[in-house]
Parts: C-alpha cells; structure tokens; sequence
C-alpha cells in the first residue's frame, strides 16, 4: 500500500526547490522527486532529515492530514475513579454497572491521576482523512479490558468534533454510541435516548446507566481503529488543549480557533 506524504507541501511551503532541499540532504533531485510522489518510500529517519532541513515537525512530512487531538481514553473504572467523582462531582451520582456494581469502565480526560496524565498532551496522525473536526479516543491496552471489549484494546476512536464546537446534541446520537458531556461537567460514553425534551439517558453494559441527563454537547462516534500499528497511525507528544478547554472552538492540536 502507498502511503501518500505530505514532503512535497512542505518545501512548497518553505519556498524552497526540490534541487535545493534535495542538494542539503545529500540525494539527487529525481529521488526526492520519487519521496515526493510516494514513488520511494518516506520514512521516520528521512522525515527527520527533512525536518531539520525545513525547520518544521518530522511528522508534518510524513502526513498530508493535520493531527487530530486526543482528548480523552477509556479506562478500567477503580478506586481512583471513586475518588475522582467524589473529588471533583460531589454533586453526582456515581452510575451502576449492569451487575448493580460499579460500571467495568469509564471515559478519562482530565489526566488528573497518575494513570491517565501520560495522555496529556498527545495527538495522533493517520494517513485515513474523516473531516476538519474530528476528535480521538485512545481504548487503554495497558490494563485488562471487559471480555467484550478486549478486541478494541490500544485500539482508537475517531469521534466527531463538531457538536463540542456548536455545543449541540446530534441528532446521530440517537440509537447509537456516542460521547456526551453533563452540564455537569462529566464526560459520558454509551447508547443515547432522548427522553424529554432537554432530557437524556444513556445506556452501556460496560460504561453504566444513566437517566435524568442535562447534556451539554453528544458527538457520534465515526469509526475505530482497532490496530493502529497497522495503519501507520502514530500517536506522539504535541501540544494539545483538554476536552473541556475545546468546547466552543474548533478541535484542533496545538492550538484553539
């Protein structure tokens, strides 16, 4: 498979001539030439040359699509995950899982416990284009994942971004897994219903149920990645703004509009 890069934009960008960038590498111009046209393949060493000779980030070369942002990561619900609700919700009510427990899991984005802080601050590239506001959701292969989710472990979620922007409950939520977030302030995963006017629940065998909700935004979920590695799909340190510091602007990495 020919992975298209992003080289040839670069040094247009850069107001540079492939003879020129292809003379400070040490290569000829019709084997840029070949790089450019994914012809010869781009890889990390060579990004990383390019990058040094352009001044811009290795991974910016290697991908046409802009990063998209992680902004949150599923996780095994413990006893941090109390404490967190206790801490920072003291006004709500810690759902039920389908076994009048604990839910198995729930959806971090506050990288406030030693847990999830190595989320911080990550964005992810991919060769496969969704739209301009899309979002990330990284599934915890680190930790042991329910038996019915075991197949979406390190795997990662492509969500739309747009309802966060609009702040607006999408009507392709409905019936279907989404993300939503509580005027509240919590962050919910599951099946969503409309149950009244200005009125939602959410249901999940692994993520819990939830009745009464007051939403303040609902994104669809678009598609999962399930082996990331396979899909040249790297995920690296960048600066990137929190869930709740997204809301209202367009999702993007390194930078709010």
């Amino acid at each position: 498979m020919m992975l298209m890069n992003n080289l040839k934009n670069m040094i247009k960008a850069s107001d540079r001539t492939l003879r020129d960038v292809a003379a400070q590498k040490g290569i000829t111009p019709e084997s840029i030439s070949r790089q450019c046209n994914g012809k010869t393949p781009l890889n990390e060493y060579d990004a990383q040359d390019y990058a040094e000779i352009l001044g811009c980030n290795p991974w910016d070369i290697m991908y046409r699509n802009p990063p998209v942002p992680l902004l949150a990561a599923v996780m095994p619900w413990d006893e941090t995950t109390d404490e967190y609700f206790t801490t920072h919700m003291p006004d709500s009510k810690i759902p039920t899982g389908d076994d009048g427990g604990r839910p198995r899991l729930f959806v971090a984005h506050e990288w406030s416990t030693e847990r999830s802080k190595r989320f911080e601050n990550k964005s992810v590239y991919l060769h496969d284009y969704y739209k301009d506001e899309v979002m990330a959701v990284y599934w915890d292969n680190t930790v042991e994942l329910p038996q019915n989710n075991i197949i979406l472990a390190g795997a990662i979620q492509i969500v739309d971004a747009e309802p966060l922007r609009t702040k607006t409950i999408s009507k392709d939520c409905f019936g279907h897994f989404s993300y939503s977030m509580t005027t509240e302030g919590e962050l919910l995963y599951g099946i969503l219903y409309q149950a009244g006017k200005n009125n939602y629940t959410m249901e999940s065998i692994n993520f819990g149920n939830y009745t009464n909700l007051e939403l303040e935004w609902a994104a669809p979920s678009l598609m999962f990645i399930e082996r990331p590695n396979l899909r040249g799909v790297k995920i690296v340190e960048r600066p990137t703004a929190k869930l709740k510091e997204v809301i209202g602007t367009k999702a993007q990495s390194g930078v709010l509009s």
